[in-house]
C-alpha cells in the first residue's frame, strides 16, 4: 500500500511537472514566434536600408555625371571666349597698323603741300622779278608777257594739284572718321564681352557654391549611412543575443524534459512531444 501511495504521489508530481513543462514550452514558443517576428522586421528594415543606400548611390552617380558635364561645358565656354578675345585683339592690332599707315600718308601729303606752297612763293618771287624786269626792259614786253603766261599756266596747274591733294586729305579724313567709328564699335563689343565674362564668373561662383552644398549634403548622407550601419550592427548584436538566450532556454527545457538528475531511470516519464 505504501508503495502504491508513493507511486501515486510520484505520478502526481510527474503530471504537475509535465504541466509546468507544457507551460514553459508554450512560453518558449511564444518567445520564438516573437523572435521570428522581430527577425522578419529586422530583415525588412535591412532591405529598406539597402534600397535607400542603392537609391543614394544612383543619386550620387547622377550628380557626379551632372558635375562632370557642367565642368566640360565651362571649359568649352572658356576656350571659345579665349579664341574670341585673341581674334578681337588681332583685329584691333590690324586697325592700329592701318591707322599708323594713314597717319604716315597724311604727314607725307602735308609735306608735299608745304613744298607746293614754297614753290608757289618762289614762283611769286619770280613773277615779281619778272615784273621788275618788264618795267626795266620795256622793249622785251612781248617775250616777258609770253613768259608770264607760261608761269601763269604753271600756277594754274599747281593750283589744280593743290585742290587734288586737298580732296585726298578730305577723303583721308572721312576714312579716319569711319575708322574711329569702327574702333568705338569694337570698344563696345569689348565692354559687352567684359560684362559676359563677369556674368560667367558669377555663374561659376554660383555653381561652385552649389557644388560645395552638394558635397556637404553628400557628407551628411554618408554620416546618416554610417549611423544606419551602426544601428544595423547593434540590431544584429541584439538579435544574436536573443538567439543565444533562446538556445539557452531551449537547452534548459530539453534538460527538464529528459528528467531531473535525482529521479530513477525506470520511473522517468516519456518526453512530451
Amino acid at each position: 500500500m505504501r508503495g502504491n501511495e508513493a507511486l501515486a504521489q510520484r505520478v502526481t508530481a510527474v503530471e504537475k511537472e509535465q504541466v509546468k513543462l507544457r507551460q514553459g514550452i508554450a512560453e518558449v514558443r511564444i518567445l520564438a514566434a516573437g523572435a521570428s517576428h522581430d527577425a522578419a522586421d529586422y530583415r525588412a528594415a535591412l532591405q529598406g536600408h539597402k534600397a535607400s543606400l542603392e537609391s543614394l548611390r544612383v543619386t550620387q552617380l547622377e550628380q557626379s555625371a551632372a558635375l562632370r558635364r557642367l565642368a566640360e561645358t565651362q571649359e568649352q565656354h572658356f576656350a571659345e571666349l579665349g579664341a574670341t578675345q585673341v581674334e578681337q585683339f588681332t583685329q584691333l592690332h590690324a586697325i592700329s597698323s592701318q591707322l599708323s599707315g594713314l597717319s604716315g600718308e597724311v604727314q607725307g601729303l602735308s609735306g608735299e603741300v608745304k613744298g607746293l606752297s614754297a614753290e608757289v612763293q618762289r614762283q611769286g618771287g619770280q613773277l615779281e622779278s619778272v615784273s621788275t624786269e618788264v618795267q626795266r626792259h620795256t622793249g622785251q614786253l612781248e617775250g616777258l608777257s609770253a613768259e608770264v603766261q607760261r608761269h601763269t599756266g604753271q600756277l594754274e596747274g599747281l593750283s589744280a594739284e593743290v585742290q587734288r591733294h586737298t580732296g585726298q586729305l578730305e577723303s583721308l579724313s572721312g576714312q579716319m572718321q569711319s575708322l574711329s567709328t569702327e574702333v568705338q564699335r569694337h570698344t563696345g563689343q569689348l565692354e559687352s564681352l567684359s560684362g559676359q565674362m563677369q556674368s560667367l564668373s558669377t555663374e561659376v561662383e554660383r555653381m561652385r557654391t552649389t557644388q560645395l552644398e552638394q558635397h556637404a549634403e553628400l557628407q551628411k548622407l554618408g554620416e546618416n549611412e554610417l549611423r544606419h550601419w551602426t544601428e544595423l550592427q547593434e540590431l544584429r548584436r541584439t538579435q544574436l543575443r536573443h538567439q543565444a538566450d533562446l538556445r539557452q532556454d531551449i537547452t534548459k527545457i530539453v534538460r527538464l524534459l529528459e528528467g531531473r538528475p535525482g529521479d530513477p531511470g525506470a520511473d522517468r516519464p516519456d518526453p512530451v512531444n
